[in-house]
């Protein structure tokens, strides 16, 4: 399928335009470019490839010319040259398997009207022929090439903040010529989901006469012996679109050189000083078990696993198995082994089961994970908007096929910066994902997964359920601390900060949201009081004031934290017995009147009794009992017109968690009154006489 643009050329009198035209009326071809001169005027456009067809020059139909007149026009043309050409449109391939595409914004510095890189494609009022706008070629030497992000097969998203996905081809030319010296780009990318393999590993990169590795190197400590790892993968670079390498991988050779003697200069040197194909033997992180970190955030690449030899780290010359990928640009793109902290296990078919809850804390035991650190399993619902140009920003991981039945829950692998995976601050890699739009992942395969992330960017909203590790800290009752949480501007960490409804009184955290970086922690709770954000002192701040100095913290903020002595843990209060009663009310009404205010920390109590109600036959409810929680949903923190919505929506079983002043000697009994067909009207749990 093909499509028409026009290129307008000035060039000075005397000169030529730099290209080759071939084909012709008694050629028997269509007249096309053949060559386009380096430096030339018609390269320097970045607006022609070879392969492009001339149509007509200055209106000229060039059609029914032969070989000689075309050449003769274009010789004789004048300063002025409106070429009409016809190209191929890019191939759109929508949804690929196996890749994984990720964006980068590039900042380029224009040469004349040009960027140097060509781009084609564009909306067009037929679906058929709508195309992202597809970088075609970058030409060597320019702005582009220099630059070295931007690579043949890159789809231009946005150009100073302006999105392109409704601009056709000749507006966003326009935009281009009519942006300053100095624009900024969105790039979407494709990157390889390479399989990851045992045993060392033999990759080869064919990068490309102008094109760094991108990637930079350190040394570690494997088995008491000093080894060459990847420190680092630049983003977009050949290294991270092969998809083959990860950060903490140990270098073996390079083109053949064993590093095994190597320092790390002399490393860094062959690594530089290499050809345009690459060879690499390398030990993947996920086998070495040393630590896997993060990544620092055109072109083929063919890597063969190695058998593996009696120490497990010296290279064999046998190739075994592998897989191989020359020039595409559509590779998937590599993931890292994360195993679950706290993996799941299945019972039922996966389309017959339901989601039952919205918001949930595991009843299971902590448990204690790979460092040592303490922690419980906790569930939430996070609702995202995208479109279905960017997505959500989420990448997942399971099984070791995209295409296998998962036997655990897919794991987020990698957030995109600025997504709205990562601006909703609900969200970190390794979380589990429990279900998409409430359908369950577990049991399903990891391209079900990633297709209903697809769909639902086309709706622009997706609700994820997750379910996440959550740290069990030591908090100390009273008296103040100092609580560190990553931050990176423009997230929110997940705290709402309220003014004390007593004067002179700090700040409190009144609100904490699930799943978010404060949340996690296992640290802050509601009711805590704010004294500090890193060294400002908020003692004399409005409640504004230290919401902007929060909003402005990056990188790392410290919160100085004090807890209050009316903040202790219910369970621990003196001169107070804690119990539960469960009531169902079979379509009637409980029988209670509760009363509160607003002020997020004001108890809630039983201000009323139905005579005869159901709360008041229980005989454990009284009048100025305090509710602590509804239906296991705690109050602390809640004003009274929350607890009223919650039992509302309690449905036909309402558990209340009842705090009362104790004046006498308790112990426990459990006990059930029957009700209609003899079902228990309610379950008492309590401290009684």
């Amino acid at each position: 399928m093909s499509e028409m643009t026009t290129v307008d050329l000035m060039k000075r009198e005397g000169s030529s335009l730099g290209l080759t035209i071939s084909g012709g009326s008694d050629k028997d071809g269509k007249p096309r470019v053949s060559n386009l001169r380096p430096g030339g005027l018609a390269a320097r456009s970045d607006q022609l490839n070879v392969g492009d067809y001339i149509k007509s020059v200055n209106g000229i139909n060039l059609s029914k010319l032969r070989h000689d007149e075309i050449i003769s026009l274009l010789k004789n043309i004048g300063e002025r040259v409106v070429l009409e050409v016809e190209y191929e449109l890019p191939p759109f391939v929508q949804n690929p398997s196996g890749v994984i595409t990720k964006s980068i914004e590039v900042c380029l510095h224009k040469e004349g009207n040009s960027f140097g890189f060509v781009m084609r494609g564009g909306f067009h009022e037929d679906w058929r022929r709508s195309r992202p706008l597809v970088v075609t070629s970058v030409r060597p030497g320019g702005p582009a090439d220099r630059e070295g992000t931007i690579k043949a097969g890159d789809r231009v998203l946005s150009i100073d903040g302006m999105p392109l996905s409704r601009e056709r081809h000749a507006d966003a030319l326009t935009m281009l010529m009519q942006s300053g010296q100095e624009a900024l780009f969105l790039i979407e990318y494709d990157v390889s989901a390479v399989q990851q393999a045992s045993g060392p590993l033999l990759v080869e990169i064919v990068k490309g006469p102008s094109a760094s590795l991108g990637i930079s190197l350190a040394t570690a400590v494997y088995r008491n012996k000093q080894v060459i790892i990847i420190d680092k993968i630049k983003a977009a670079s050949v290294v991270e679109r092969c998809g083959a390498l990860h950060v903490s991988d140990i270098l073996l050779s390079i083109d053949g050189t064993s590093t095994e003697h190597c320092s790390l200069m002399e490393a860094a040197q062959l690594l530089a000083s290499t050809s345009d194909i690459v060879k690499l033997e390398i030990l993947p992180a996920s086998q070495s078990r040393l630590p896997i970190r993060p990544y620092d955030t055109g072109t083929s690449c063919r890597w063969h696993e190695k058998s593996r030899g009696s120490g497990g780290f010296s290279p064999s010359s046998t190739a075994t198995s592998g897989f191989s990928s020359q020039g595409s640009n559509t590779l998937p793109c590599p993931i890292l082994p994360i195993t679950p902290t706290s993996p799941r296990s299945s019972t039922g078919k996966r389309r017959n089961r339901k989601k039952d809850h919205k918001s949930s804390l595991s009843l299971a035991s902590s448990s204690v994970g790979p460092g040592g650190q303490v922690f419980h399993v906790e569930t939430s619902e996070v609702i995202l908007r995208g479109d279905p140009l960017t997505g959500f920003g989420i990448q997942l991981q399971g099984g070791v096929f995209a295409t296998e039945t998962l036997s655990a829950p897919p794991v987020i692998r990698f957030i995109e910066p600025d997504s709205p995976a990562e601006r909703c601050g609900l969200l970190q890699v390794g979380d589990r994902l429990l279900f998409i739009n409430g359908i369950p992942t577990e049991d399903g395969t990891l391209e079900e997964a990633h297709q209903l992330l697809r769909d639902s960017a086309l709706a622009n909203k997706v609700t994820l359920e997750i379910e996440f590790d959550v740290a069990e800290s030591v908090v100390p009752s009273s008296g103040t601390f100092h609580v560190k949480l990553p931050k990176r501007r423009g997230m929110e960490l997940g705290i709402t900060i309220s003014a004390s409804k007593k004067p002179g009184k700090p700040l409190i955290i009144s609100d904490i949201r699930k799943g978010s970086i404060a949340h996690r922690t296992g640290t802050l709770e509601p009711g805590d009081r704010l004294l500090a954000i890193d060294s400002v002192r908020l003692e004399n701040c409005t409640m504004e004031d230290a919401m902007h100095v929060l909003e402005q913290a990056e990188d790392m903020v410290k919160l100085r934290i004090q807890k209050d002595e009316d903040n202790i843990d219910e369970l621990e209060m003196s001169g107070s017995i804690i119990y539960t009663v469960e009531l169902k009310r079979y379509n009637g009404p409980l029988g209670i009147t509760i009363s509160g205010t607003e002020e997020p920390f004001d108890p809630i109590v039983i201000s009323g009794l139905t005579k005869k109600g159901l709360a008041e036959r229980t005989g454990a409810i009284h009048i100025g009992d305090r509710v602590l929680a509804i239906n296991g949903v705690s109050l602390k923190g809640k004003p009274l017109s929350e607890a009223i919505h919650l039992l509302q929506m309690a449905g036909e079983s309402v558990t209340l968690k009842i705090k009362k002043q104790a004046d006498r000697i308790y112990f426990f009994v459990c006990f059930s009154l029957l009700g209609e067909e003899n079902e228990p009207n309610f379950t008492l749990i309590v401290l009684w006489i």
